[in-house]
């Protein structure tokens, strides 16, 4: 029997031999079960020492005969019903035999007992054919070790527990089907089952491991995370749990990458026409296929004529100027939205919502003309009296005429003169519109049988300050009376407005109904009542928060039931110059709440304003109105007031006169000026009304009832100009309203009294300045010219340097074809003054005018210019210009060609002449050729040079019989001679006679005499003079 191990903690011990004499000494210091086992191992080997000896080195334990051991077995799990193996390595000599021990009992393996499920392999490996667990036997886990023991002794090796190894079925958390966009991330959570070991975890997709990446991570938990995820990544994944017990696989999810939706075209800004169709282009990818919506930013889409075509893009049919706006695109799927926005404008050719009408005016009336316009973009507006060329703009005054921002135009105290043709005119980008109207200014009514003093109307009840909830409604009254009665308008925030909203309507008694009330509609509400003798608003503000906001306190109006009864007629008791004074008793319908005030108003025909409220906190029911005019007609009402409101207006009263004041007919001359002697008036101070007008304001020192009226005088202070005087015939008048002033201007005023002929002395003068407004003069040098079909050229120099009141910031350049569809206008600063009008429609004729811009708005226009189109030049046609050069390269090859035969038949004739009058060209010769020409003579000598054959004779030697030949050739051949042609390249000699001719002729070229038998003289160089014969 082996030994057993002394303990299951030591990885081995090995026995050794000792000396004998040590026996007895390792009695008594090992332990009992080693000193058991001495007496046996002494007798193989006088030595016992461990391998673990630090005497011994590897080398040396190599050579050792005892047993060692060389692999020990290792803790392992196994599964049931699988086979195992723990291993087991041993050296020695002989050759150690290796047992196995399990929980200390030695292991049968199938050399012993051929029915065990254990063997021993590889030399002492013990292999389990399959694992054998169950409830009631499990005979295969346990603590293992291994023996390796020869004739030396034996080794053991250290433990090796073997263990069953589980897998739990349930994960404890499963992953899950996951819908992800391309680009994105995404995390499958997976948190294996129980297990010993602790399984790890693997992912399959579609049924195969999946491999791990930069982009595909395995966290420590388990968690599978794909970053930055690709369509490629869709598919079915599975975890898996795996240890020595197998594996366990979780339930699929599946995973779909999606692509978030992308525009792939935008919609754009689009510019249409009013009542034309327009479609906005809206496309885009994505997976699943995106759904297009469309939607109106803060409003709704047009309900019937808006539609979404299959192909996304928005059609609006029939635009209105109420479609202006932003709209959106918005496409969508189940992992995403992406939206566009382009705006649509819708141009709208102004169009009179208002129209002005031709009217009859009483003399000294206000005279009001409304002209209402709508466009888009919002039409410019001005007014013009006939046909003068002085424009007047809204927000502007000028002396009795001023435009309101809404375009009225209301002329103050008439006059004959008023009377004519007006034209109001309105445009925009789109185009434009003009209304003639004509006033007739009369002195009397005819069914009226005295002065027209009819008051403007009279609103009963208006609207009031309201704080309302989305989605409920109101009605905002205006009930107005008056001779003739009224037409009643509403504006909101100072601007017509349009009833083509339906949830407004105007009832019949002029009140306006608003339904479904949203935040929009808060503004501010102005009734006006308007009729031939004049106009009267009346505003209240309706506010409508939105829902949710905090510490808002809703208000409705009252019933009117609340309000306190009209009070009765006043009645006029006191009238002065100045004052009136009035009594009045209150209703007997007190309303919600007693009466704490009472407000009166009074309107004059003379005064050309208005109703004015006089005041409006009086308690008492009596009052004195004061600062009125003397010799002017007045009439009274009074209202009442308590704490839910204003009642409606009493009945009017009387109309009265002030009583007027005496003037300088109730004194003498020296009585006057005693009166008005010095300063009389104080002058004030003075206010620019506008850019062409100043109101001055005085006061009377002394000498009141000697005053009949004023004389101001004025001038610019900067020009040297001269001095302008006006007359104010008003002897109670404090103020006065200089008109048709130079605007942005120093003037300076003084003011004196007069009455008869007496004047007093000028006040303190004061110096005032005018507004700055619009330029009264139009850029000047204006040049126009085509550049190409579709483009012009346009400059101009600044208004002259005298109306130049205020600093030019811009011009602005109005450009319409002649179709008022081709819209050119344009705007620079004010260093430009020469533009390029492009992509002009090169068959329409275009009118352009052009005024600068100040601070104060657009100054006059200039004239209007028109561009004709050029009419195409046949200069520029290239069928033109290939024509004219092919006519000009045939032209020139004729000219070349007819001179070339010109020439030809030209040499053809000399020489031809020449043959026939046997005249050639003769080279000189040397001195060897004189032999056969020394007899020979020229026959032929110009009848020009007699003094050739002189010269020859005096020389001496000169025969007789050749001077007599060449008299005689003289005049045979005198005719021949000129014939001859100059052309012939000879060497030519010119002979002078005594008497010389007029003109010189050449003859022809004869080569040179041999002097040498002529003249006995040899001729220089060899040659000799040659003279051909002659023949008769």
């Amino acid at each position: 029997m082996y030994p057993s191990p002394i303990s299951a903690s030591p990885p081995h011990l090995l026995f050794s031999f000792i000396p004998a004499e040590l026996s007895l000494l390792s009695a008594f210091l090992l332990p009992p079960t080693l000193f058991f086992n001495l007496p046996l191992l002494s007798a193989f080997s006088p030595h016992y020492l461990s391998s673990s000896t630090p005497s011994f080195s590897s080398s040396n334990n190599s050579k050792l005969p005892n047993p060692r051991i060389v692999e020990h077995p290792q803790d392992s799990y196994v599964a049931k019903m699988t086979p195992a193996k723990l291993n087991c390595r041993a050296e020695g000599d002989p050759k150690p035999v290796i047992t196995w021990y399990r929980d200390g009992v030695k292991v049968v393996t199938t050399d012993k007992d051929p029915e065990s499920n254990k063997m021993l392999v590889d030399g002492g490996a013990l292999f389990f054919l399959q694992i054998i667990h169950n409830k009631n036997n499990k005979p295969d886990v346990g603590v293992y070790y291994c023996n390796a023991t020869n004739i030396y002794g034996s080794a053991i090796s250290r433990n090796a527990t073997l263990k069953l190894a589980v897998l739990r079925d349930d994960f404890k958390v499963n992953p899950e089907d996951t819908m992800v966009a391309v680009g994105d991330t995404a995390i499958l959570k997976c948190q294996p089952p129980r297990g010993e070991p602790e399984p790890r975890v693997i992912w399959r997709k579609d049924g195969s491991r999946l491999a791990t990446n930069s982009r595909i991570t395995l966290e420590q938990d388990g968690d599978l995370m794909i970053s930055s995820i690709e369509k490629v990544d869709a598919g079915e994944y599975t975890c898996v749990a795996v240890n020595k017990a197998g594996e366990s696989e979780s339930q699929t999810a599946k995973v779909t990458v999606y692509e978030k939706p992308r525009i792939t075209i935008q919609p754009k800004d689009k510019v249409v026409e009013k009542g034309k169709n327009v479609e906005l282009e809206c496309r885009a990818r994505g997976d699943p296929k995106p759904v297009i919506t469309w939607r109106r930013e803060k409003t709704n889409l047009p309900p019937d004529r808006s539609h979404v075509l299959d192909n996304g893009n928005l059609l609006i049919e029939e635009a209105e100027v109420s479609d202006d706006g932003l709209y959106i695109c918005q496409v969508e799927n189940s992992v995403g939205v992406s939206e566009a926005v382009a705006k649509l404008t819708v141009h709208a050719v102004p169009e009179f919502v208002i129209s002005p009408t031709s009217k009859m005016i009483g003399l000294g009336r206000t005279l009001s003309l409304q002209c209402v316009v709508d466009g888009s973009p919002v039409p410019a507006l001005y007014w013009r009296q006939g046909t003068d060329q002085n424009l007047m703009f809204p927000k502007r005054d000028y002396g009795r005429f001023s435009v309101d921002e809404i375009g009225t135009l209301r002329i103050r105290q008439v006059r004959f003169e008023d009377a004519g043709e007006y034209t109001c005119h309105a445009y925009n980008a789109a185009g434009s519109k003009d209304k003639k109207v004509h006033i007739t200014v009369r002195e009397l009514d005819p069914e009226i049988p005295d002065n027209d003093l009819r008051p403007p109307p009279i609103i009963n009840m208006g609207p009031q300050n309201q704080t309302l909830q989305t989605t409920t409604g109101t009605v905002l009254p205006c009930q107005a009376h008056g001779d003739p009665m009224p037409a009643i308008q509403w504006l909101r925030n100072g601007r017509p407005l349009q009833m083509n909203n339906p949830r407004l309507m105007l009832l019949g008694t002029g009140s306006l109904q608003i339904s479904d009330l949203q935040v929009s509609d808060t503004a501010t509400y102005t009734c006006r009542a308007v009729s031939e003798t004049g106009e009267t608003t009346w505003s209240a503000t309706l506010t409508v928060p939105a829902p949710g906001t905090p510490g808002v306190q809703y208000h409705r109006a009252p019933k009117s039931s609340m309000f306190p009864g009209a009070p009765s007629r006043p009645e006029i008791s006191t009238v002065t110059d100045t004052t009136v004074h009035l009594t009045w008793n209150p209703s007997s319908h007190k309303g919600g709440s007693p009466i704490y005030t009472y407000t009166i108003e009074y309107f004059s025909p003379q005064t050309g304003k208005g109703w004015v409220t006089a005041a409006d906190d009086i308690s008492l029911e009596s009052y004195t109105v004061r600062h009125l005019k003397p010799n002017k007609n007045y009439v009274f009402l009074v209202r009442a007031r308590n704490s839910h409101g204003i009642s409606a207006p009493s009945p009017l009263s009387r109309m009265i006169e002030t009583q007027g004041r005496r003037g300088s007919a109730m004194f003498t001359q020296e009585e006057i000026e005693q009166r008005l002697r010095g300063i009389v008036v104080n002058l004030l101070q003075g206010e620019a009304f506008g850019p062409s007008a100043i109101r001055v304001y005085w006061q009377v020192m002394k000498g009141h009832n000697a005053i009949d009226g004023f004389k101001i005088k004025y001038r610019r202070t900067k020009h040297n100009s001269e001095i302008h005087t006006i007359t104010v015939e008003d002897p109670t008048a404090t103020s006065y309203l200089i008109e048709n002033l130079y605007s942005h201007t120093w003037y300076e005023i003084c003011i004196r009294a007069y009455g008869g002929k007496v004047f007093s002395q000028c006040s303190n003068p004061i110096k005032v300045h005018t507004n700055e407004g619009a330029l009264p003069a139009a850029p000047e040098n204006i040049v126009m010219h085509w550049l190409s079909d579709s483009s012009m050229s346009v400059r101009w120099s600044p208004p002259p340097r005298p109306h130049r009141y205020g600093d030019i910031s811009g011009y602005v350049i109005r450009c319409y074809g002649e179709d008022r569809k081709d819209n050119c206008s344009l705007s620079t600063n004010s260093t430009v003054q020469r533009v390029v009008l492009e992509r002009l429609n090169p068959s329409s004729t275009y009118m352009l005018q052009i005024a600068a811009v100040t601070g104060k708005g657009t100054g006059t226009w200039s004239k209007k210019f028109y561009m004709v189109p050029e009419k195409p030049s046949i200069m520029k046609q290239p069928w033109f210009i290939g024509m004219l050069i092919g006519t000009i390269g045939g032209t020139l090859w004729i000219a070349l060609c007819i001179v070339s035969i010109w020439l030809c038949r030209k040499k053809h004739t000399q020489k031809k002449l020449m043959e026939q009058s046997g005249m050639y060209s003769t080279p000189l010769q040397k001195q060897d050729e004189q032999a056969r020409n020394a007899n020979l003579l020229s026959t032929e000598m110009s009848q020009k040079e007699p003094n050739m054959v002189g010269n020859m004779a005096e020389m001496g030697n000169l025969q007789p019989d050749l001077t007599n030949m060449l008299d005689q050739s003289e005049m045979k051949d005198q005719n021949l001679y000129n014939r001859i042609s100059m052309n012939v390249p000879q060497m030519k000699t010119f002979y002078q006679k005594p008497n010389p001719v007029p003109a010189v002729a050449p003859y022809a070229t004869t080569t040179l005499i041999n002097t040498s038998n002529l003249l006995g003289k040899p001729l220089q160089d060899g040659y000799i003079l040659y003279i051909p014969s002659m023949s008769k």
